[in-house]
């Protein structure tokens, strides 16, 4: 199930690269990463967020958010 998420989620995320990052510290505060894919330096981090019971997928992340690992609760402040 976890590689078939993860393909998932390439699939959806090298289609939707273009997207804007988000602030996960403001917008998903309590969800938790269910995965993470990093591109690199130059192609950023998606996360897919399970959030209020919702699977969310693919957030692309800000670079201050990027140290969520798998299984991580969102929790810090926001800093809007």
């Amino acid at each position: 199930m976890k590689k078939l998420l993860l393909v998932l989620s390439i699939i959806i995320v090298s289609c939707d690269a273009a997207r804007q990052p988000e602030e996960l510290n403001c917008d998903y505060k309590g969800g938790v990463i269910l995965s993470r894919i990093s591109f690199g330096k130059f192609g950023g981090v998606f996360y897919s967020i399970k959030y209020n019971g919702e699977i969310i997928s693919p957030v692309k992340a800000f670079d201050i958010d990027t140290n969520y690992q798998t299984g991580d609760t969102i929790n810090k402040p926001c800093i809007k």
